[in-house]
């Protein structure tokens, strides 16, 4: 009995010596991503399959506002980010900061409305969400607007809804006729009925999405 219990701690002690040699091995990567939507299905995808944890890194991806993340990352909060325009347009200004590569070069957003406005025309006088003002998604649905003739400051309503979620569920409760979708929330918009008034990657915007930004100082220090 007692070279029973003595295997079994000996058992113990190699698994947890062999724990703590993995953990050890292990480096944890932060990487603040904008919401979990298309941009970021890649990395999604990686560390649902074990990838990263094959290369040895233990990755969190932290959902915060682009502005935020790109803040984040300057001041070292976290490792990387994947809001690419964000940091793109700042390192322009002369922040230490570079953009490593991109996987979209054209907007994944989607202008959904109710299914009986037949164009982006007919949404003259209605309430339109956006995520906030100033937004990625505003300014691409503002564009859109003025193409088609309509002044976003005076014809129509456009309300600053946060989350994607939160403006998909305005528009299924009839709280707002329109709302800029990224893809799955588009997904579900299209299965409950509304229409998709522009597709905004058939306009011929250009819009960096899905990268990564890190510090000039991680890169030289700690690339990984």
């Amino acid at each position: 009995m007692r070279t029973a219990y003595m295997f079994i701690i000996c058992c113990f002690l190699f698994v947890a010596a062999l724990t703590s040699s993995v953990e050890a091995q292990t480096k944890k990567v932060h990487v603040a991503v904008p919401g979990y939507t298309i941009a970021v299905l890649s990395f999604l995808t990686a560390k649902m399959n074990g990838y990263y944890v094959s290369e040895g890194l233990d990755v969190e991806l932290i959902a915060m506002r682009a502005p935020t993340a790109n803040l984040a990352v300057l001041g070292g909060n976290v490792e990387f980010s994947a809001v690419p325009l964000a940091g793109l347009t700042t390192a322009l200004r002369g922040a230490p900061l570079k953009l490593l590569f991109c996987q979209f070069d054209k907007p994944q957003h989607s202008l959904y409305a109710r299914a009986e406005f037949q164009s982006i025309k007919a949404l003259r006088g209605k309430k339109l969400a956006v995520s906030g003002l100033g937004t990625i998604d505003d300014i691409l649905l503002r564009e859109a607007l003025g193409a088609n003739g309509i002044d976003p400051a005076r014809d129509v309503t456009i309300l600053a809804m946060g989350a994607a979620d939160t403006r998909f569920n305005a528009l299924v409760s009839g709280a707002i006729e329109g709302s800029v979708l990224i893809a799955p929330t588009s997904f579900y918009a299209k299965d409950q009925g509304f229409r998709e008034l522009v597709a905004f990657q058939d306009l011929g915007f250009v819009l960096p999405s899905g990268g990564i930004v890190a510090r000039d100082e991680t890169l030289r220090t700690d690339p990984l």
